[in-house]
């Protein structure tokens, strides 16, 4: 049997997934109350890899603050065809629509309204998310 290039990516990136699941599992397990851990629990339920969720925390950061942290983000956001813009004067409503949008581009399938009551209870980007939480209640 012999493996093309494709295959041995893909083997390399799942196993890289699932030892980030297995240190997220540590983590949650080790944690004195693991259900104060939500979004880690769905990033292994919906199995995403460690790049969709540092790109997912990037763009929330970026709805935040209104910047990215690298050029190298950016660039990782572009492959996903996610093209930063100026948002810093839009509405609330705006931007989340622009962080649906993201998601669905990062192939997350987690429901946006869990996803950010998840990153709420475990005390990731509050702020941002309890803003963007409010347009959808």
């Amino acid at each position: 049997m012999t493996y093309d290039t494709n295959d041995i990516e893909e083997i390399k990136n799942n196993l890289e997934k699932r030892r980030y699941h297995q240190k997220l599992l540590l983590d949650i397990a080790c944690h004195e109350n693991p259900d104060e851990l939500p979004f880690f629990q769905q990033i292994i339920m919906y199995d995403l890899d460690e790049k969709q969720e540092n790109l997912l925390l990037e763009v929330l950061q970026y709805l935040n603050h209104n910047k990215i942290s690298s050029n190298e983000r950016i660039q990782q956001l572009k492959e996903f065809d996610i093209k930063i813009k100026d948002i810093s004067l839009v509405t609330d409503e705006d931007k989340l629509k622009f962080f649906g949008d993201c998601i669905q581009k990062l192939k997350i399938d987690i429901p946006l309204k869990y996803l950010l009551l998840s990153l709420e209870k475990q005390n990731i980007l509050i702020e941002v998310c309890k803003r963007l939480l409010s347009v959808i209640k």
